[in-house]
């Protein structure tokens, strides 16, 4: 392999992503601590399918990939992508679950 195609695999991810990254995992502690006060079971249910995800969005990175999955990095590239995907989609799912149930009128 030359020297430049070398580099060019292993550079690293760029600084935002890692910087979205961090914020995705304090997303997910907040979602795990308003769980406790306003959550209800349903709600407990997509956080945590959101914490589930977000553990290969945030953990596969290019070093991790290039590490341990040397030879279907390509592979992980659409694993990934498919997780932040579905962080996103779990994440507007609670954002609905909570926003429909506080709206809701109790019948006394």
């Amino acid at each position: 392999m030359e020297k430049h195609q070398y580099q060019f695999s292993t550079r690293a991810e760029p600084p935002a992503l890692k910087k979205l990254s961090i914020a995705a995992a304090i997303i997910g502690c907040g979602l795990v601590i308003s769980e406790s006060f306003i959550g209800n079971s349903y709600t407990h249910m997509v956080v945590m399918l959101y914490l589930c995800f977000l553990l290969p969005a945030v953990a596969l990175t290019k070093a991790v990939r290039i590490k341990f999955f040397y030879y279907i990095q390509d592979y992980i590239v659409v694993v990934r992508s498919f997780a932040a995907l579905m962080c996103i989609v779990f994440l507007a799912i609670w954002v609905f679950s909570i926003i429909s149930y506080q709206n809701q009128s109790i019948p006394f």
